[in-house]
């Protein structure tokens, strides 16, 4: 699923990506092979994105958008774990986010990922 999920998220971001300068990476839960969370560090345009990534029933990739940092902070995937009808991702973006500390986690529910493949 990862190198899946990278190249379908570099053709997601088209223009945005550069190959040289920017990185995709993707972290898949433990027991599935269907969904992933992936972080797109866009060193070239200062931002980091982190994406929602999963296959439906179809094998065609689908996407969501969790959180985008516009500034030079990178965000961090520290876990991703489904249970009980949940995606749950923690998120991490150090010392640095706006002089604090962010540390969030965030809940989608399955029911969310149309198409979802079981």
């Amino acid at each position: 699923m990862t190198t899946e999920t990278r190249s379908f998220l570099q053709s997601v971001l088209k223009n945005e990506f550069d190959p040289i300068q920017d990185e995709i990476y993707a972290i898949v839960p433990e027991g599935k092979k269907n969904i992933a969370v992936a972080r797109a560090w866009l060193e070239s345009k200062g931002k980091t994105i982190l994406f929602l990534v999963w296959k439906r029933n179809s094998g065609r990739m689908k996407y969501m958008q969790i959180k985008k940092v516009a500034n030079r902070e990178e965000l961090h995937v520290d876990q991703i774990v489904v249970q009980n009808g949940m995606v749950i991702i923690s998120i991490d973006a150090g010392e640095g986010y706006g002089k604090r500390h962010l540390m969030e986690k965030r809940e989608i529910p399955l029911s969310e990922l149309k198409g979802l493949k079981k």
